[in-house]
């Protein structure tokens, strides 16, 4: 598909339906088609509020509960979220879905892969976090 054209259908779809986001090595075994395709422009639209939930998120091996924003410095932080993620995977939902609840996304998600999303963004918010 031109690159254009899949920009525009990953903004649609950030915008006005669903973007889900898998890691990167169970991302490569989700079956795509029309419905579900993968969309790598979908990084730029969700970027801010996965960067915010990987800075704000309580670390579980922190005895005080601190996020990794309340220790370290920013251009650390920032570094941090670099590297993770690039294991990150997108895919749009095609209009079918907009009007879909929660469950039927991850059912589809389900359909096509064995392990769960990490994140799922229904119209720009992240409505979903695994674990």
């Amino acid at each position: 598909m031109d690159p254009v054209e899949s920009g525009k259908l990953a903004l649609r779809a950030y915008k006005e339906g669903y973007i889900v986001v898998f890691d990167q090595k169970d991302g490569m075994e989700v079956k795509t088609d029309d419905d579900f395709a993968e969309a790598p422009e979908a990084y730029e639209y969700c970027r801010e509020e996965l960067f915010n939930h990987y800075a704000d998120e309580p670390l579980d091996d922190d005895p005080e509960g601190r996020s990794l924003r309340q220790i370290e410095e920013p251009a650390d932080l920032l570094e941090g979220f670099q590297e993770f993620s690039i294991e990150y995977m997108f895919f749009r939902l095609s209009e079918k879905f907009d009007s879909a609840s929660l469950e039927e996304v991850l059912a589809a998600c389900k359909a096509r892969c064995f392990f769960p999303p990490w994140y799922v963004f229904k119209q720009g918010k992240r409505i979903y976090s695994f674990g």
